[in-house]
């Protein structure tokens, strides 16, 4: 069954630093790193006073993991207990149920690293891009603001805005060199015959119309 509740920072905080079970506390920490998920660990400690004034005590823990805005409760089966809700569970049980999210977390963290990876690769996809408009000088807005050319570079002029600036004007100048050429030769067939006597080629389409 799930349950949740909502938890302050500040109550998350004092959850965590009041664990005084080093083993759990060491895991949970663990396991926070590993999956950079919010998991916290509330300890809880039952005083029953028994009879002949013989006191006892018991500590009971909660697992909690963040979801968005709220935590979720961990629910545990415990075949000593005949309610369906035991979110109070003694440390044995907390322990094991760590350990074993954690034996999984290799795979958050794959996940994590391999997210990371395809964030970065977009941002620098992305800046790449914003250079080349930049160094073109692309026109954000036409109000006569400073940031309104340079969005991405504060109006500076880089080393790399040029470098990227003359490779487009290379590639620019190529293209209609080459789109000038292809449109004359696919046009003019007198072009087309001394282009191909130039350079060894016969138009076999051209030559058996003659």
């Amino acid at each position: 069954m799930p349950m949740s509740t909502f938890l302050t920072r500040e109550l998350v905080n004092e959850y965590l630093d009041g664990v005084t079970d080093k083993e759990i506390a060491q895991v949970v920490g663990m396991l926070r790193n590993v999956t950079g998920r919010d998991w916290v660990v509330h300890e809880m400690k039952h005083t029953h006073k028994r009879l002949f004034g013989k006191v006892t005590e018991i500590f009971l823990y909660t697992v909690y993991l963040g979801c968005e805005n709220q935590y979720q409760i961990i629910n545990f089966y415990n075949s000593e207990s005949d309610l369906s809700i035991n979110y109070q569970v003694p440390a044995n049980m907390v322990h094991s149920y760590l350990m074993g999210m954690l034996a999984g977390g290799d795979n958050y963290r794959y996940d994590i690293v391999q997210l990371k990876k395809e964030i970065g690769y977009k941002d620098e996809k992305l800046h790449q891009k914003n250079v080349v408009l930049d160094s073109l000088h692309h026109i954000w807005c036409n109000g006569g603001c400073d940031e309104g050319v340079h969005r991405y570079q504060d109006g500076e002029i880089t080393e790399e805005m040029v470098q990227v600036a003359e490779k487009e004007v290379k590639r620019m100048r190529k293209w209609l060199e080459n789109k000038t050429f292809r449109d004359r030769y696919e046009n003019d067939l007198e072009f087309r015959k001394e282009w191909q006597k130039q350079h060894g080629f016969e138009d076999e389409c051209v030559t058996g119309a003659d």
